[in-house]
């Protein structure tokens, strides 16, 4: 899929070059879950009960460190979430309630996924091996 911030034959690095809402949401929720199960450990079994991306985020782990995601990113996917949730699943919820909002949301936990990632590989990228 290339970086965190494209998609194949994008231009633009932000998520809120989809000008349609449903677009903009189920997109950007698949590459959370994507990467969250790609770089942080988060379970990939789409047929199985607790496999959502709500489950994929309180199963995600640093890989630095083994520990949680940080709270304030965990709050801000949940509400992204949620969002997607409402405009995919509810009756007469079309439109995105603050689509400024979410896209700043959702550009900011990509970075910081893609930070939390890179510390990863930056952490095991040095040292030597035995053999």
């Amino acid at each position: 899929m290339g970086t965190l911030f494209s998609s194949p034959g994008s231009g633009s690095g932000s998520i809120g070059r989809y000008k349609n809402d449903f677009e903009l949401a189920c997109r950007t929720t698949k590459l959370f879950a994507e990467i969250l199960e790609r770089d942080f450990g988060a379970p990939d079994r789409p047929t199985d009960p607790g496999s959502g991306l709500h489950d994929k985020i309180t199963a995600a782990r640093i890989p630095s460190s083994g520990g949680p995601l940080p709270p304030e990113l965990i709050r801000r996917m949940r509400y992204v979430t949620t969002v997607r949730n409402r405009i995919v699943h509810e009756v007469g919820c079309d439109a995105l309630p603050d689509r400024t909002k979410f896209v700043g949301d959702c550009d900011g936990i990509l970075a910081e996924l893609g930070h939390l990632a890179a510390r990863k590989k930056r952490k095991g990228a040095g040292g030597c091996a035995v053999m």
